[in-house]
Order: structure tokens, then sequence, then C-alpha cells
């Protein structure tokens, strides 16, 4: 019993110290990485715009840097640059795509450029993943009677870095998150190694059938927690835009390009919403093709859908209120994240106490109790010899 106490009390000291410099350790490990995407889109801001195809190997440098919502708003800015500086659509947009990290998609792209296509049309047909689709729709958007709009490339990489912001703040706040979970689940292998290392009872009876038995039943559900927090953060962490969000992005795009604000509409229905375009283009009246949109979607659709029949009555430019009202969808959605993060901590408590401290159990406990007890010999008590 003095080897188990002994046991005891130096595992209790080494998580009694240890435990907050891990995680003291981990958030200044994720504050680095958060400041060093920063200072990476800082530093590519404060280069000259000079008209240059960069080498492959600086490029690879520069993407190590940046996330891809900020390369791909990079290389928005790079073709706005070079349109200004009065660089024909296709040139930019060969350069300024060398930019990008080498993958198919980007290489089929350079290649059907380089090949002579139309470019309206090849940015219509390409499919890609999220962040890149959301990077091609932006060019076609600002690319408007052949040119590319530079005002529309600004205001897209400005919409890009804000989503790339959002997505840091979600990394981070669920850092802290990702760390408890791999902490206490790693805490009861780490105490087993200790008790295999320091008691040679428990390391004769680990080959014992109830030993075995009982870390198979501990590691499944140290195993099945580990997977319940990860989902827990995963759909914390997780948020695609909305499609009231994603149109007020689109129509802030096309509106900055020159279009008209039903002709926007209409463009942006064209890939979103199928119902909405054939009424739009089957001369309906534009207040009801709106209000029957609008009674298909919920939250932030009524507003939004009203200000368009506002601005479409009146006529008066409306670019900076579809901005604002994006931006605040955007804020909104912000909100309602934060109240999902800050909800974590609970939700995180359930595996906790259902897996991880059940599995601390199994994997340490028990089997500490089975060496002990194997060394116990039980003996019955001398009688007094009778005499004959």
């Amino acid at each position: 019993m003095t080897e188990l106490f002994i046991f005891i009390v130096t595992l209790g000291i080494c998580i009694w110290f240890l435990t907050p410099r891990f995680l003291l350790f981990a958030d200044r490990f994720v504050m680095q990485r958060h400041f060093a995407n920063h200072q990476g889109d800082i530093s590519y801001l404060k280069k000259s715009p000079q008209i240059h195809r960069p080498t492959r190997r600086n490029t690879s440098r520069q993407d190590g840097k940046q996330s891809s919502l900020s390369r791909y708003a990079s290389c928005l800015e790079s073709i706005a640059r070079f349109q200004r500086s009065q660089v024909p659509a296709r040139d930019a947009l060969l350069q300024s795509l060398d930019l990008l990290t080498t993958n198919s998609h980007i290489e089929h792209v350079l290649h059907r450029i380089a090949n002579g296509e139309d470019i309206q049309k090849l940015l219509v047909d390409i499919t890609a993943p999220p962040d890149l689709n959301m990077f091609f729709r932006f060019l076609k958007q600002s690319f408007v009677h052949g040119v590319f709009i530079p005002q529309a490339l600004e205001q897209a990489a400005q919409l890009m870095r804000e989503e790339d912001a959002r997505r840091q703040d979600i990394r981070i706040a669920t850092a802290q998150a990702q760390s408890t979970a791999r902490l206490l689940t790693a805490m009861p292998f780490v105490v087993l190694t200790l008790l295999l290392v320091a008691s040679p009872n428990a390391r004769h009876t680990i080959a014992t059938p109830a030993v075995i038995a009982t870390l198979i039943i501990g590691v499944a559900i140290n195993r099945f927690g580990r997977w319940w927090m990860k989902q827990l953060v995963r759909r914390a962490s997780h948020s695609s835009p909305d499609l009231i969000s994603q149109c007020a992005d689109d129509l802030c795009v096309s509106l900055r390009a020159g279009l008209p604000l039903q002709m926007a509409i209409e463009q942006w229905a064209a890939e979103h919403d199928e119902q909405l375009f054939r009424s739009l283009t089957n001369a309906q009246p534009f207040h009801e093709a709106i209000r029957r949109f609008v009674h298909a979607h919920d939250g932030a659709a009524s507003s939004f859908g009203e200000f368009l029949i506002e601005a479409d009555r009146d006529g008066l430019p409306v670019l900076q209120t579809v901005h604002r009202l994006a931006s605040e969808i955007r804020l909104r959605r912000r909100h309602l994240m934060d109240v999902q993060l800050r909800q974590l901590p609970n939700k995180l408590s359930l595996p906790i106490v259902f897996c991880v401290l059940p599995s601390f159990i199994f994997l340490t406990v028990i089997p500490l109790v089975i060496a002990n007890v194997s060394q116990l010999h039980f003996s019955l008590p001398p009688t007094n010899a009778t005499s004959a």
C-alpha cells in the first residue's frame, strides 16, 4: 500500500504542475500561428506593385505563410493592379494565377486560358472546391465587357479577407477546446505508462485476461470520447454562409462592377435560385419575384428583400446600402458563431463525464487494483492441536 500511496501522490503533483503549463503553451502556439498568418498578409500588401512573374519556389514560400482565402484575395488585388496598369485581361489573369499554389484546378484553368479560350465562358464552366469556387465566382462577377473592374476585384478581396479573419477567430476560439480534448484523452495512457514503469506488480499482471479485457474497454471508451469531443468542436466551428449572406456579398461585387441592380440579381439567381431567375426573365414584376423569394427563405431574407424592392422602385444608388446590409448579415453570423462557441465547454462536459473519466478508471485504477489484489495471500488462522 505504501507503493500505491507514493505513486498516487507523485501522479497528482505531476498533473498539478504540468497541466497549466501545457495549456499555456497551447495558447501561445495558437497565438503565434495566428500572428504569423496576419504578418504574411501585411508583408504581401507592403510589396511594390511591380509587374513580374515570380518563381514557383518563392510562391510556395509565400503560400506557407497565408491561408487559401488570403492567397485568393491577394490574387484578386494583383489582377486589379494589372488592370490599372493597362495590362490585357488575359495576361493579367495568367500572371496572377501563377501566384497561387499549383493544383489540378489552377493548372487546368491556366491551360485553357493559354489556349485562347474565352474568359467569360471559362469562368462560367469552372467547378472547384468551395474556397476556390468563391474566388472564381468573384472573378466572373468582376469581368464586364472583356475587362476586369479593379473596384469590384478590390471589393471581392476585402470580402474574402473578412471571411478569412472570421475563420481565424474561430480556430483560435476552438484551440483551447481541442487542446483540452487531447490532454484529457491522452492522460490515461500517460498514467498507465507511469504505472507500468513504477510498479513491478502491474507489469506482471498486464498479460492476464482480466487486465487485457479492462484495457480494451478503457481504450474503446477513450477513443469514443475523443471522437465525440472532436465532433462537438467541429460542429461548433462549422458555419457555412447562408444563401442571403452569399447573395448580399455577390451583389456588392456586381454593383461595384457597374451592373444595374436587377441585372446583378439575375446574374446571381442564374446559379443559385432557378425559380427566382425564371421569374425575373419571364417579365414578372420585380417586386413579386422578390417577395416570392423572401417567402421561401427565413432569417434576414425579409428585410433584405424589402430593401431590394424599395431600391428598385426609387431608382437611387444602392451600393453603399447593400454593403451595409451585407456587413450586418456577416455580423449576425459572427454573433451566432460566438454563441455556439460559448456553449462548447458545457457540451464537452458530457463526453468528459461519460467517456474520459470512465476510461481513466479502466486504464489506471482497475489494473492497479488487480495488480495489488493478486499479491495478497489469504491463509486460514492456525488452530490449536487437540490432545488425543
